[in-house]
């Protein structure tokens, strides 16, 4: 069954899902239900948290599961 998830990143970005890219930040995306490692482009880890691990299951069009990521913030 396909469930629903959207990444908020303040810009726009690649979203990586179980190690592949699957789609761009801020925009719906449909995955199948069961667990799923969510990410941005490991290539630009410029980002926290690194991942988020979930069991995508129960989400509706209408009503995703949103996941959030910020960019890291610079180092002295």
């Amino acid at each position: 069954m396909d469930q629903y998830l959207k990444v908020s990143y303040p810009s726009r970005r690649k979203v990586w899902v179980d190690g592949r890219p699957a789609g761009w930040t801020n925009r719906l995306m449909q995955l199948e239900t069961g667990h799923h490692v969510i990410g941005l482009n490991p290539q630009r880890p410029d980002f926290t948290p690194e991942c988020h691990e979930i069991h995508l299951s129960g989400t509706r069009a209408d009503a995703p599961l949103v996941l959030h990521f910020r960019p890291r913030e610079a180092t002295p």
